[in-house]
């Protein structure tokens, strides 16, 4: 795992992984003559990298201000379309989690998890620190979803549509992973 002195040398430092790694996919991408890559596939490609590149700076800002500053397996963000704020955790295998942290998440076909606690006022719960638990996911559940979840959003809890993560509020969440894993988090 590689270590850094600050959350933006970090941060920038996971970007420009991320950026790297795309550039190399996209460099074989348009050396393959074998026909297994359309046009759309390669541009769709080259603007993913486009869009990391021109959004770096506002990237790290914005992850710099969300980021746990007790651990960078807490991410804190907000709805836009409602304000509503929920802490993120990321729990990897072998870690506790659940309530008064009972549970040990065992090695699976899975991976690791991610929890959702609503911020909200009067938390009457034992989560107190992080909010109100809402909902647990794991990552892979996510990823694979065949809706896309950036795009869409994620329901949290079906009857209470102020739990709802917005697209925008997703975008950042999925970003963090990527921050993670390009420094070394195994997830």
């Amino acid at each position: 795992m590689k270590f850094f002195e600050t959350k933006t040398d970090c941060l920038q430092y996971a970007l420009a992984e991320i950026s790297a790694t795309l550039r190399d996919d996209l460099d074989r991408m348009r050396a393959d003559d074998s026909g297994d890559y359309c046009s759309d596939d390669i541009k769709i490609l080259a603007d993913k990298i486009s869009d990391i590149e021109s959004i770096e700076a506002e990237a790290i800002e914005a992850l710099e201000k969300y980021l746990g500053p007790e651990s960078p397996h807490l991410l804190r963000v907000e709805n836009p379309s409602n304000g509503q704020a929920f802490n993120v955790r990321l729990v990897k295998v072998g870690q506790r989690y659940g309530r008064e942290d009972c549970l040990t998440l065992e090695p699976s076909k899975h991976g690791a998890l991610i929890e959702f606690f609503a911020i909200t006022e009067n938390i009457e719960t034992s989560f107190k620190k992080m909010g109100y638990f809402v909902s647990r996911y794991y990552i892979s559940t996510l990823e694979e979803s065949p809706n896309n979840l950036p795009t869409t959003g994620l329901c949290l809890e079906g009857s209470a549509p102020e739990f709802n993560v917005d697209p925008e509020t997703m975008r950042m969440i999925f970003m963090w992973l990527q921050v993670l894993r390009a420094t070394g988090e195994e997830i």
